[in-house]
């Protein structure tokens, strides 16, 4: 099975990244039609993060948004995602 795609409708664009040290330097790759095992993709500071763009002013700190994980061959998953301020803790921690 394959992530394609990651959407929202409070999003205009939403890319996929991987992201690694190289050195004393942070290096960010764009991810296309990224392999996903159940036990092994997980989306993380540091690593495997979807960067969204254009997202919707109305949204604020506690709402929830919307995302739409896009896989081949099997169908959507539409979750539901914490809001936060840019630089805040992530949710859980």
């Amino acid at each position: 099975m394959h992530l394609i795609s990651v959407s929202s409708p409070q999003v205009r664009r939403i890319e996929l990244h991987d992201s690694s040290m190289e050195g004393n330097k942070m290096r960010m790759e764009m991810l296309t039609n990224q392999p996903f095992e159940r036990d092994d993709m997980r989306f993380e500071p540091g690593g495997k993060h979807a960067m969204l763009f254009d997202v919707d002013r109305k949204l604020k700190p506690g709402d929830k948004i919307a995302l739409t994980f896009t896989f081949d061959p099997a169908p959507p998953v539409t979750v539901a995602a914490d809001v936060v301020a840019a630089g805040d803790e992530e949710p859980g921690r």
